[in-house]
């Protein structure tokens, strides 16, 4: 699989106001990148660690 790091911008191409101000210095992709030419954006949110409200939720999909 191929891999790549490179700025936003040269993966992306030019970014909006709000992208700049929240764009990392450096991306980090696996797999085809040609995908990122089409345009297409999306937006991932989240935290890396499940609140301990969410806990039991998480676990019982698990089961």
């Amino acid at each position: 699989m191929k891999t790549a790091a490179d700025t936003p911008t040269q993966l992306l191409g030019p970014l909006n106001p709000v992208e700049r101000t929240h764009a990392p210095d450096r991306l980090s992709v696996a797999g085809d990148v040609a995908i990122l030419e089409t345009g297409a954006r999306v937006s991932i949110v989240g935290a890396r660690v499940v609140p301990r409200a969410a806990k039991g939720c998480v676990d019982a999909l698990e089961d």
